[in-house]
């Protein structure tokens, strides 16, 4: 699906946001995670970046820590304005409850 993605975007077709939720929804191993923050960037820098979905934010952030990928998610945390990725209350909810259940 990523590689469908990346051709709709060197060949200048448009990739909507439903299209990254989807997906953000389905990453179903480690190495998904880089092609993530590929079509990430490559989202961001198109004007239909407005129209992002809150539920790809959760998505991002649930791939990252499913995979144990803390130090990357806090990388695309720290340049949230290159990756569109823009947490909310229930975000970091999220996040400080997985570290505490880890103890980490």
């Amino acid at each position: 699906m990523c590689s469908q993605l990346i051709q709709r975007y060197n060949s200048k077709l448009k990739v909507g946001a439903i299209d990254i939720d989807l997906y953000c929804h389905n990453v179903k191993n480690k190495d998904q995670l880089e092609e993530l923050e590929l079509l990430l960037k490559n989202f961001r820098k198109t004007r239909r970046a407005v129209e992002i979905l809150d539920s790809t934010h959760h998505a991002v952030c649930r791939s990252y820590c499913n995979f144990n990928e803390h130090n990357r998610l806090l990388n695309i945390l720290e340049k949230r304005i290159e990756f569109g990725i823009f947490p909310d209350d229930y975000f970091y909810n999220y996040l400080m409850d997985h570290w505490l259940t880890q103890g980490d």
